[in-house]
């Protein structure tokens, strides 16, 4: 064991409290060296309990959450208006005709340039979705590798102004830049992933749109369309809120709130972003392309670094691929996931696109078209299965690969299902060769060979992680150690001495120990709810013949992650997360509107 972040510090463990008086013995064992707690001292001492607050603590919460919804019920009765009509006329009285002339003067420019504004938004929207996507792309990749700070900051306003015309086509940028949150836009001291940055102008937009709603039906005396939750919705929303509650009480805040803001809220902001903005499917297949665009330019990376000899050393066989991650394990995660959306795209999309809108409302005839996009998702398909393969990842060889191929084909249905069946016979019939040692000769000197062997190496590893990750849980049964906080405990308390070679460890790599130990049986309720909640509506999706392709790809994501997740992360990762919330968005959106 060693110290949580890795400097010198002073511990205080209590060993036996509540023995009463009298003569105790303690026994203390020394296991290990170097780099490991030393025992300072001991003292035993008698003394009252310490007043418990926990108790006052949720009580203050609970009238804090009374008083919230009490303020919003009540906010919708107050005079806002009367109070403005009470202000103005102060104003007036007291400023006289100087102040309503310069007021009439800036309301004569504000409307001259809300019209000029109308006008170029306009003539933006005419320019037909490719120029849409050509400029907003062209604005965010000047924000992203612009050398120069002012460059930057003009290019982020630009694709404010561009996002706010096209919600869309921001959501879509946030679905490519999700992969590169390792490769942060600087601004001012901070940093911030190009995701994250498109994401919060995504919220704004909507968050103004839902205002200016709700203020014209007030106007007009009209009702919204009444917003129904599902599962999903309320999972979701409870992971949130549990994950919250998580952060508050964990041992090192700053990591945990910063977890709980790009893993948790933000993914959940695109999500129901997606949920309610009532794309038609046209873009909603638009938005799953760009997500996979991502995936296609991780892969594109890691293959022109294999190429230059920039690679990751295997213990056995060939090098392992090297991207923009710190891990091939890392590079798999994502990959499976595009690649399940991009085998759908292949194998069920219905490529009919006949014509591309110019400017000016001329229509570009393009027969060659269908055959040209399908050859350039083939294309991308194949770039994302040899950077898959070059990871080595066992996880995803095993696991992720197999179970999203059996999903995609039981939710295609019919004779697929019937495929689906024959991957599922052979992957277990590969498991039980694996588990039985008869093909250990075939895979000598690859990764493959002891994968499921759980006496040695990383398997040996991950049996003791999972016991201290179990005990984790048991020492934090609600709300478990925090987000991002199972590398600070897991290193200073519960590290098996078995598994010393590995103490930097930040995640359980299992399904349900890795919620459970971060944060707890009601994160892990509230996930599951999610899970149940994401099967439920994609099935109901499948009923939209037009939506089938997009369905099938999410059937597949989210099985190749709970799969891998087996052994491996599932869900806390932000690239992760937001491809499992942008999925879910895109299954759970309604289709409203027309291309």
């Amino acid at each position: 064991m060693t110290s949580a972040r890795n400097v010198p510090w002073i511990e205080t463990i209590p060993v036996a409290s509540g023995l009463g008086p009298g003569e105790h013995v303690a026994t203390i064992f020394a296991d290990g060296g170097w780099g490991q707690w030393t025992m300072q001292g001991w003292s035993s001492r008698t003394a009252r309990s310490a007043p418990n607050y926990d108790v006052l603590a949720w009580l203050c919460a609970a009238l804090a959450l009374v008083s919230a919804a009490g303020l919003a019920r009540a906010a919708p009765r107050a005079d806002l208006a009367g109070l403005a009509r009470a202000i103005g006329g102060r104003i007036q009285a007291s400023r006289g005709i100087t102040l309503q002339a310069i007021a009439a003067g800036l309301a004569l420019w504000a409307t001259a340039g809300l019209s000029w504004a109308q006008d170029a938004a306009t003539a933006y929207r005419n320019l037909g979705t490719p120029a849409n996507v050509a400029l907003s792309a062209g604005a965010s990749a000047l924000a992203f590798w612009a050398p120069v700070f002012a460059l930057s900051v003009a290019a982020l306003l630009a694709l404010c102004v561009l996002i706010w015309q096209r919600l869309d086509i921001g959501l879509a940028l946030a679905a490519f830049f999700a992969p590169f949150y390792l490769v942060p836009q600087r601004l001012f001291e901070r940093a911030f992933s190009m995701a994250e940055l498109i994401t919060l102008i995504c919220v704004a937009r909507w968050v103004a749109t839902l205002a200016i709603n709700l203020i014209q039906a007030r106007r007009a005396g009209t009702a919204l369309p009444q917003f129904k939750p599902t599962l999903l919705d309320m999972g979701i929303l409870g992971l949130v809120g549990i994950g919250l509650l998580s952060s508050l009480q964990s041992d090192f805040k700053v990591e945990a709130f910063r977890e709980w803001r790009l893993v948790v809220v933000e993914p959940a902001l695109l999500y129901f972003m997606l949920r309610s903005a009532g794309l038609s499917v046209g873009r909603r297949n638009g938005i799953a392309a760009a997500f996979v665009m991502g995936g296609i330019s991780i892969a594109a990376v890691g293959l022109w670094n294999y190429a230059r000899g920039i690679r990751f050393e295997a213990e056995f066989g060939l090098p392992r691929i090297q991207s923009v991650y710190g891990s091939a394990n890392n590079d798999a995660l994502y990959l499976e996931r595009a690649w399940a959306m991009a085998l759908a795209g292949v194998v069920f999309g219905r490529w009919a696109l006949r014509s591309l809108p110019l400017p000016g409302g001329r229509i570009l005839r393009a027969d060659w078209l269908p055959g040209a996009a399908r050859g350039a998702a083939i294309l991308g398909f194949g770039v994302i299965s040899v950077a898959l393969a070059l990871t080595q990842s066992r996880g995803a060889i095993l696991f992720g690969v197999p179970a999203a191929l059996v999903a995609m084909c039981f939710a295609a249905g019919g004779r697929w299902r019937w495929l689906g069946a024959a991957i599922l016979a052979v992957t277990a019939a590969g498991a039980a060769l694996l588990l039985s040692g008869a093909a250990a000769t075939l895979l000598q000197g690859t990764r493959l060979a002891a994968a499921l062997n759980l006496s040695a190496g990383s398997g040996f590893i991950r049996v003791n992680l999972w016991q201290s990750a179990w005990a984790m849980w048991l020492d934090h049964p609600l709300l478990g150690v925090g987000p991002d906080n199972f590398l600070y405990a897991y290193r200073s308390f519960y590290i098996l001495p078995a598994a010393w070679k590995e103490p930097e460890l930040s995640h359980a790599h299992n399904l349900i120990l890795d919620p459970l130990a971060r944060i707890g049986a009601l994160g892990l309720l509230a996930l599951a709810a999610v899970a149940a909640g994401f099967v439920a509506r994609a099935r109901a999706a499948l009923r939209d013949f037009a939506s089938r392709p997009l369905v099938i790809g999410a059937f597949g994501l989210a099985a190749a992650a709970a799969a891998h997740g087996i052994v491996d992360h599932s869900y806390f990762l932000p690239d992760l997360a937001c491809a499992f919330m942008i999925a879910a968005g895109l299954v759970a959106g309604k289709d409203l509107s027309a291309d």
